[in-house]
């Protein structure tokens, strides 16, 4: 796995597919390190703050560490992972578009840059062989997967929809961003995650 993911980081680093239509902003962000112990993908929109400068995988998982002070809401959810006692470690963290664009882009722009992203999206689920796939927000609908819910797990907490699919013949959890999400919310997502881990 980790010689994989190695590879595969080559490629993203590479990557300039999108310079026709992106200012990149230091680079494309592979994700997490490579190594050879994930049990789980989760995938978020496309890299927030810092947006400027090149960036390591092992920087970036620095930055989503949970005690990490960075403005980047999707660190909570590794925060409170990390507090309903899951190893967060195991956990491989991706973009569906690998650059950060800065700034407000279009949807069409995010769009167009998920068309060229796909394949090292694909690629590092291969090299990985998760147990489960975690997608966040409105990655959701980027993959193609907001109309193929199997059943709603939790309902009780107002705006905090988590539910199950599959993604790649893999079975996959769909929660909402941690943006504006409540306390409550994000103890439910993260404990539905430890559960997957633990299995």
């Amino acid at each position: 796995m980790k010689e994989k993911l190695k590879e595969i980081c080559g490629r993203v680093d590479a990557c300039r597919s999108c310079n026709a239509i992106m200012r990149f902003n230091g680079g494309p962000r592979f994700g997490f390190p490579p190594c050879s112990n994930y049990l789980a993908v989760v995938v978020g929109a496309e890299p927030g703050p810092p947006a400027k400068g090149k960036m390591t995988p092992e920087q970036y998982q620095d930055a989503f560490a949970p005690h990490a002070n960075g403005k980047n809401k999707m660190q909570l959810l590794f925060k409170y992972i990390y507090n309903a006692g899951g190893d967060w470690k195991r956990l491989f963290y991706t973009n569906s578009v690998k650059c950060p664009p800065g700034g407000n882009p279009s949807a069409k722009l995010m769009n167009d840059c998920f068309s060229n992203c796909e394949r090292h999206l694909e690629d590092q689920i291969k090299a990985i062989k998760p147990k489960f796939i975690v997608v966040v927000g409105k990655t959701i609908k980027r993959l193609g997967l907001n109309n193929s819910y199997q059943k709603i797990i939790i309902n009780k907490i107002d705006n905090c929809p988590i539910n199950y699919t599959e993604y790649k013949g893999i079975k996959t959890l769909l929660v909402r961003h941690p943006q504006g999400a409540s306390k409550d919310c994000m103890k439910a997502i993260a404990n539905e995650i430890c559960k997957l881990l633990k299995k």
